[in-house]
């Protein structure tokens, strides 16, 4: 059912959805990471709860970026298994670790948070 986000530590009815490819959803009326019908993908959640809800996963989900699932099943939402990808023909996107590694390659200066991902 729908359910008021109530900040960090907020509980959800995860329920698997066939009609959008086989994530994990809940209603987070009010969620940060919600879209405009009050959905949220578990993995987005989870990747965010790992991080500790920090900020730069919200403006990373806004901007485009992906998660992807490392061992290729949406349903497993271990944050181990989950990995932020760049905009690109996602799974084909680019991780964060790796683009560090290259910019920086490249005589680039990174500045965190996705510095901090080293």
């Amino acid at each position: 059912g729908r359910r008021q986000w109530k900040g960090p530590g907020s509980t959800f009815n995860w329920r698997k959805r066939d009609n959008i490819k086989g994530y994990i959803v809940a209603t987070a009326t009010g969620h940060p990471l919600a879209d405009s019908k009050n959905m949220i993908l578990q993995h987005w959640h989870n990747f965010w709860e790992s991080n500790e809800y920090a900020d730069w996963v919200i403006s990373a989900k806004k901007a485009g970026t992906t998660i992807h699932h490392r061992n290729g099943k949406r349903d497993d939402n271990r944050p181990e298994n989950l990995e932020l990808r760049l905009k690109g023909d996602h799974p084909q996107g680019v991780s964060i670790e790796d683009a560090v590694v290259i910019l920086k390659g490249l005589g680039y200066e990174i500045i965190p948070p996705f510095g901090a991902l080293e």
